[in-house]
Protein backbone atom coordinates (compact mmCIF):
# COMPACT_ATOMS: atom_id res chain seq x y z
CA UNK A 1 0.00 0.00 0.00
CA UNK A 2 1.25 3.61 -0.96
CA UNK A 3 2.65 5.56 2.06
CA UNK A 4 1.14 9.12 3.52
CA UNK A 5 2.80 11.76 0.77
CA UNK A 6 5.34 14.43 3.22
CA UNK A 7 3.59 16.82 5.68
CA UNK A 8 3.09 20.35 4.33
CA UNK A 9 1.99 19.02 0.76
CA UNK A 10 -1.20 21.02 0.11
CA UNK A 11 -4.50 18.68 -0.45
CA UNK A 12 -5.40 19.67 -3.82
CA UNK A 13 -7.19 16.87 -6.22
CA UNK A 14 -5.40 16.08 -9.99
CA UNK A 15 -8.03 18.53 -11.60
CA UNK A 16 -6.96 21.59 -8.76
CA UNK A 17 -10.58 21.26 -7.15
CA UNK A 18 -10.50 20.10 -3.12
CA UNK A 19 -10.96 16.31 -3.44
CA UNK A 20 -12.12 15.36 0.49
CA UNK A 21 -13.41 12.01 -0.28
CA UNK A 22 -10.60 10.38 -1.99
CA UNK A 23 -7.53 8.71 -0.49
CA UNK A 24 -4.90 11.39 0.38
CA UNK A 25 -2.19 10.12 -1.81
CA UNK A 26 -5.09 11.03 -4.35
CA UNK A 27 -5.27 14.36 -3.69
CA UNK A 28 -1.34 14.96 -3.75
CA UNK A 29 0.12 13.05 -6.09
CA UNK A 30 -2.38 13.00 -8.78
CA UNK A 31 -2.26 9.45 -10.77
CA UNK A 32 0.97 8.59 -9.07
CA UNK A 33 1.62 5.56 -7.32
CA UNK A 34 3.47 7.19 -3.68
CA UNK A 35 5.26 4.93 -2.20
CA UNK A 36 7.51 5.46 1.53
CA UNK A 37 6.80 8.95 2.34
CA UNK A 38 7.36 10.16 -1.42
CA UNK A 39 10.22 8.99 -1.34
CA UNK A 40 9.53 6.38 -4.36
CA UNK A 41 7.39 7.75 -7.06
CA UNK A 42 5.70 6.02 -9.78
CA UNK A 43 3.63 6.45 -12.56
CA UNK A 44 0.07 5.22 -12.63
CA UNK A 45 1.23 1.83 -14.78
CA UNK A 46 2.93 -0.45 -12.98
CA UNK A 47 2.45 -3.36 -15.53
CA UNK A 48 4.83 -1.84 -18.02
CA UNK A 49 7.50 -1.32 -15.40
CA UNK A 50 7.08 -5.01 -14.42
CA UNK A 51 6.80 -5.93 -18.08
CA UNK A 52 9.76 -3.63 -18.62
CA UNK A 53 11.65 -5.53 -15.51
CA UNK A 54 10.89 -9.10 -17.45
CA UNK A 55 12.28 -8.31 -20.58
CA UNK A 56 15.65 -7.83 -18.64
CA UNK A 57 15.33 -10.34 -16.71
CA UNK A 58 14.46 -13.53 -18.41
CA UNK A 59 16.79 -12.43 -21.39
CA UNK A 60 19.79 -12.18 -18.59
CA UNK A 61 18.72 -15.53 -16.70
CA UNK A 62 18.95 -17.52 -20.21
CA UNK A 63 22.12 -16.20 -21.33
CA UNK A 64 23.71 -16.95 -17.86
CA UNK A 65 22.14 -20.62 -17.89
CA UNK A 66 23.13 -20.73 -22.15
CA UNK A 67 25.89 -19.23 -22.98
CA UNK A 68 27.64 -18.10 -19.48
CA UNK A 69 28.21 -21.45 -18.77
CA UNK A 70 29.50 -22.46 -21.57
CA UNK A 71 32.39 -19.58 -20.89
CA UNK A 72 32.96 -20.76 -17.38
CA UNK A 73 34.01 -24.05 -18.85
CA UNK A 74 36.00 -22.85 -21.15
CA UNK A 75 37.48 -19.75 -20.19
CA UNK A 76 36.55 -19.29 -16.54
CA UNK A 77 33.89 -17.22 -14.60
CA UNK A 78 35.27 -14.19 -15.10
CA UNK A 79 33.08 -13.44 -18.44
CA UNK A 80 29.78 -14.75 -16.61
CA UNK A 81 30.07 -13.11 -13.24
CA UNK A 82 30.58 -10.06 -16.06
CA UNK A 83 27.72 -10.85 -17.34
CA UNK A 84 25.93 -11.31 -14.03
CA UNK A 85 26.89 -7.66 -12.87
CA UNK A 86 25.78 -6.01 -16.19
CA UNK A 87 22.43 -7.96 -15.68
CA UNK A 88 21.97 -6.81 -11.83
CA UNK A 89 22.95 -3.49 -12.63
CA UNK A 90 20.54 -3.02 -15.23
CA UNK A 91 18.06 -3.67 -13.08
CA UNK A 92 19.39 -1.81 -10.52
CA UNK A 93 19.11 1.42 -12.85
CA UNK A 94 16.03 0.86 -14.15
CA UNK A 95 14.76 0.10 -10.47
CA UNK A 96 15.93 3.80 -9.96
CA UNK A 97 14.53 5.39 -12.97
CA UNK A 98 11.41 3.92 -11.97
CA UNK A 99 10.87 4.82 -9.02
CA UNK A 100 12.93 8.41 -8.69
CA UNK A 101 10.85 11.55 -8.55
CA UNK A 102 11.18 13.18 -11.96
CA UNK A 103 10.78 16.60 -10.69
CA UNK A 104 6.73 16.74 -9.71
CA UNK A 105 6.06 21.19 -9.55
CA UNK A 106 4.44 20.91 -6.28
CA UNK A 107 0.31 22.27 -7.03
CA UNK A 108 -0.83 25.31 -5.59
CA UNK A 109 -4.06 26.03 -4.72
CA UNK A 110 -7.03 26.98 -6.93
CA UNK A 111 -6.64 30.88 -8.00
CA UNK A 112 -10.16 31.57 -6.15
CA UNK A 113 -9.12 30.21 -2.75
CA UNK A 114 -5.77 32.39 -3.21
CA UNK A 115 -5.55 35.44 -1.31
CA UNK A 116 -3.04 38.09 -2.72
CA UNK A 117 -0.41 38.79 -0.91
CA UNK A 118 -0.58 42.67 -1.79
CA UNK A 119 -4.19 43.72 -1.77
CA UNK A 120 -5.36 40.67 0.51
CA UNK A 121 -8.46 40.06 -2.01
CA UNK A 122 -9.19 36.82 -3.52
CA UNK A 123 -8.45 36.42 -7.14
CA UNK A 124 -12.14 37.01 -9.16
CA UNK A 125 -10.24 35.50 -12.57
CA UNK A 126 -7.89 33.10 -13.67
CA UNK A 127 -4.21 34.25 -13.78
CA UNK A 128 -2.88 35.35 -17.17
CA UNK A 129 -1.68 32.63 -19.48
CA UNK A 130 1.15 34.33 -20.26
CA UNK A 131 4.21 36.13 -17.80
CA UNK A 132 7.05 37.23 -19.01
CA UNK A 133 10.21 37.49 -17.04
CA UNK A 134 13.96 38.15 -17.74
CA UNK A 135 16.02 34.79 -16.31
CA UNK A 136 19.83 35.42 -16.66
CA UNK A 137 19.70 38.61 -19.15
CA UNK A 138 17.05 36.58 -21.40
CA UNK A 139 13.40 37.45 -21.82
CA UNK A 140 11.55 34.20 -20.95
CA UNK A 141 7.67 33.17 -21.45
CA UNK A 142 6.42 31.51 -18.17
CA UNK A 143 3.26 29.49 -19.07
CA UNK A 144 0.57 29.11 -16.67
CA UNK A 145 -0.89 25.53 -16.25
CA UNK A 146 -4.43 25.30 -15.32
CA UNK A 147 -4.37 22.10 -13.99
CA UNK A 148 -1.46 22.44 -11.02
CA UNK A 149 -2.51 26.77 -10.94
CA UNK A 150 1.60 27.28 -10.91
CA UNK A 151 3.19 29.39 -13.73
CA UNK A 152 5.08 26.79 -15.02
CA UNK A 153 9.49 27.16 -14.70
CA UNK A 154 11.54 26.99 -18.17
CA UNK A 155 11.61 23.12 -18.96
CA UNK A 156 8.77 22.21 -17.28
CA UNK A 157 5.81 20.51 -19.08
CA UNK A 158 2.55 19.15 -17.65
CA UNK A 159 2.08 15.23 -18.15
CA UNK A 160 -1.33 13.72 -19.63
CA UNK A 161 -0.58 11.02 -17.72
CA UNK A 162 0.06 11.33 -14.37
CA UNK A 163 -1.52 14.69 -13.97
CA UNK A 164 1.57 16.65 -12.87
CA UNK A 165 3.78 19.34 -14.02
CA UNK A 166 7.22 17.70 -14.30
CA UNK A 167 10.54 19.82 -14.31
CA UNK A 168 12.52 17.97 -17.04
CA UNK A 169 10.52 15.64 -19.25
CA UNK A 170 13.44 13.25 -19.67
CA UNK A 171 12.33 9.73 -17.89
CA UNK A 172 8.82 9.99 -17.20
CA UNK A 173 5.40 7.67 -17.24
CA UNK A 174 4.33 5.27 -16.71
Amino acid sequence: APCDPPPGVPLVGAMGEKDYDAPQTEKIWGNSQVFCGGRLVSGPDGRSAAATCLMVLVPSIVWQVVVGSWYTESHGVIVALVGGVLGVSSLALLFGTAFSDPGIMPRQKDYSEQRDPVTGITRTKQPARYYDIVLRGHPTKLKYCVTCNIYRPPRCTHCSVCEHCVERFDHHCP
